[in-house]
């Protein structure tokens, strides 16, 4: 997402629409793929889900998490 258009939640609306498809869909779980760079999203990873599974590869972390974020934070309803 480029700076302009950061730190409007637009990041958490993402992973929180992305969850709800995840488990419309039946998934309990869902990957999100960050560039090692973007410090805000891997805050935000970080915050929701403290302990993710993780992976990385170059500069990419994949984390495997919940598909239920906390219930202040979901956006959206599955």
């Amino acid at each position: 997402m480029s700076e302009p258009h950061q730190g409007n939640g637009l990041g958490l609306h993402l992973v929180s629409t992305a969850a709800a498809h995840a488990r419309a869909a039946g998934a309990t779980r869902f990957l999100l793929v960050v560039s090692a760079a973007n410090d805000k999203m891997l805050r935000l990873v970080r915050r929701y889900w403290p302990s993710p599974r993780t992976e990385r590869d170059g500069a990419l972390l994949t984390f495997l998490v919940p598909a239920v974020l906390p219930a202040r934070t979901a956006l959206v309803s599955a």
